[in-house]
């Protein structure tokens, strides 16, 4: 048989044992290697999370997942599985709330009813630098990931048109009609 394949007898053998075994010709595929610790199902409720919590540090991700699957998963294993997932880490920026007049106003309203002696300043330069703003975000690449990014800065415009609106104590709707 093997001169009329044209192929060893070792290849005949391992054949039939296949076919006995598995009842195929060839084995099934085995991994090599370890299991991955972090599963498509991890993957896809921490890329839900982030996509709500952008800023998140890589060891608040592995607290993350331990609360929601009580796995153990190093910070290495999270940051492969999301380049993986095409995701990618970048800088954001801060748009200023003291921009907002309305903000400001109402900050300066508050602060009428204070006396001089009763304002306490602190010099937050000691402080821990994860507390607050964060420099850094994660976001899927690609077209959809940017289609969303104008989406929501479109929304931010709208929002503060209509604040410009409010300020000069105009109703949108009577803004539009006059147009």
């Amino acid at each position: 048989m093997a001169e009329e394949a044209e192929c060893s007898q070792a290849t005949i053998i391992n054949i039939r044992a296949n076919l006995r075994q598995f009842g195929s010709v060839h084995a099934p595929p085995t991994r090599i290697g370890r299991r991955r610790t972090v599963t498509p199902l991890m993957i896809e409720a921490l890329c839900e999370h982030l996509s709500e919590k952008p800023g998140l540090y890589l060891d608040e991700m592995a607290v993350f997942l331990w609360d929601e699957f009580r796995t153990l998963v190093t910070t290495s294993s999270i940051r492969r599985a999301l380049v993986a997932k095409s995701w990618s880490k970048k800088s954001t920026r801060q748009q200023a709330r003291e921009r907002n007049a309305d903000l400001r106003e109402w900050y300066l309203y508050n602060l009428s009813d204070f006396q001089s002696y009763q304002l306490v300043y602190v010099d937050e330069s000691g402080c821990d630098k994860r507390v607050g703003f964060r420099r850094t975000g994660w976001s899927p690449l690609g077209f959809d990931a940017f289609l969303g990014w104008c989406i929501d800065v479109v929304g931010a415009k709208e929002e503060s048109a209509r604040g410009h609106f409010r300020h000069a104590g105009l109703k949108i709707e009577e803004a539009l009609k006059d147009c």
